[in-house]
């Protein structure tokens, strides 16, 4: 595994927008997270297509595929953190040749939900390992929440041990004079072990995202998580998910997907965030639809854990190896470099 070199005070961090582009308010989310991340002491270039979003995305998919490879081929560019998500960054990937990216050095990339598309094929196809962490309109809140001090600390090398929340947000301020707020933090956070509530300890070399966009890029030409698993077979393989469309219904289908396309070969344990839709279909809830699917392969499953898009999220260093220790609804999550 390939890990880049870690953010120093005064380097430069890049935001390109493979996905979608800025509009209302984000705007004001945008700027005060440029303000925050000067003041903390790093340059930013942004993206030339960051005000543009025509039918959700920012530019046209060759754009924001050749954008984001002239920041990463920028020397003077240290790590890339995504400007936000959206619908539509799969495609890119047939404008994304690995040969372009060996040519450089490699650097950090994060990014969560949509970015799915560049942190997976990053790490699967060209064994870099990535962030899976707040977009950078993440950042723009006057005062931080931790959990965004944790995600730097990361990606600048800083720490690598990560604890659950407190209180996790289920919706989002209304009040528009909110936006700048932070996380409406309003029920408590509790991991949980679908085999009981019994302390639990794995480890196994980390790789996920978000399921929606994981089910999509199966079975393409852009899926190289076979040869990736079969790689690292010898550490086994935890696999984080989180979903942010998908109904249980789909969540079902989808699991039954990877598990029989092999994805699921060497798993030592899977970690779930907590799931954006939560609404019950036929007395099925999303614990039960993924123990209705998982259960047979005899490993530890965590959910309700700290990531995915009901923040705050802890990040997550995909492509390493990971330690994953749960107690009485709590969890905390370890990387090893190696």
């Amino acid at each position: 595994m390939i890990y880049p070199k870690f953010l120093e005070k005064g380097q430069t961090i890049g935001i390109p927008a493979p996905s979608s582009g800025l509009v209302e308010d984000k705007i004001l989310k945008y700027n005060q997270a440029l303000k925050s991340v000067h003041k903390l002491g790093y340059k930013t270039v942004e993206s030339e297509n960051r005000f543009c979003d025509d039918f959700h995305v920012s530019a046209t998919s060759s754009v924001r595929a050749e954008e984001f490879l002239r920041m990463w081929k920028n020397e003077n560019i240290n790590a890339i953190i995504s400007l936000g998500g959206g619908e539509f960054m799969v495609e890119i990937l047939p404008f994304l040749k690995a040969e372009e990216f060996k040519k450089s050095t490699p650097k950090f990339f994060q990014g969560f939900s949509d970015n799915t598309v560049l942190v997976y094929y990053l790490t699967t196809s060209l064994d870099i390992a990535t962030i899976y962490g707040y977009n950078f309109l993440n950042f723009g809140m006057k005062k931080w929440h931790g959990s965004l001090n944790d995600n730097f600390s990361l990606l600048t090398g800083q720490n690598f041990s990560f604890k659950s929340m407190e209180k996790y947000q289920t919706k989002r301020y209304k009040n528009p004079k909110k936006i700048l707020s932070g996380f409406n933090l309003t029920k408590n956070v509790k991991w949980t072990n679908v085999a009981g509530n019994k302390k639990v300890s794995f480890t196994g070399r980390m790789i996920g995202g978000c399921l929606d966009i994981l089910v999509t890029i199966l079975g393409t030409k852009f899926d190289k998580t076979k040869e990736f698993i079969e790689k690292y077979a010898s550490d086994g393989i935890i696999w984080y998910l989180e979903t942010c469309d998908l109904t249980v219904p789909e969540t079902i289908r989808a699991l039954w997907q990877l598990k029989n396309a092999d994805w699921f070969k060497y798993v030592k344990g899977f970690v779930f965030g907590r799931p954006l839709i939560s609404k019950t279909f036929c007395d099925l809830t999303n614990r039960k639809a993924v123990v209705s699917q998982l259960s047979d392969l005899n490993v530890p499953i965590i959910m309700n854990a700290d990531i995915g898009h009901l923040p705050p999220t802890m990040p997550v260093l995909n492509g390493a190896i990971a330690t994953v220790n749960y107690e009485n609804y709590e969890g905390e999550i370890t990387y090893s470099l190696k």
